[in-house]
């Protein structure tokens, strides 16, 4: 089965993002933080096959969470969620997703990795 991994200090936004993947019949892993995340990796076998993660971390942050990532998953696609307006993703990122977005935005992007699966 697919697998999203949601990445993002929101309880509320990651649990509800992660409801509507399941609602689809795709495996989805909501956690806080990419150093939770690397462990899920070790402790549990999580694979999955995109990442959705909070960019709004100071720079710093961004870049070493996406170190743990890129180390547990090196070829795993990257979709950043900002509630900011970037003219870019950030580096290491594929494409963002401005927050708030609706179910037909994310159910977009899942699609562009996902296609034959996730429609």
């Amino acid at each position: 089965m697919r697998a999203v991994l949601i990445i993002d200090g929101d309880s509320c936004f990651r649990d509800t993002v992660e409801v509507v993947i399941r609602s689809r019949g795709l495996q989805a892993f909501a956690i806080d933080n990419a150093v939770r995340a690397a462990d899920l990796s070790k402790s549990e076998g999580v694979n999955p096959e995109l990442v959705l993660i909070d960019v709004s971390f100071p720079e710093r942050g961004l870049q070493e969470s996406l170190a743990l990532i890129r180390k547990s998953w090196s070829d795993v696609p990257i979709v950043g969620m900002s509630t900011r307006k970037l003219s870019d993703p950030p580096a290491g990122v594929q494409m963002l997703l401005r927050k708030p977005f609706g179910t037909s935005e994310l159910w977009s992007v899942i699609n562009r990795y996902f296609s034959d699966q996730a429609g």
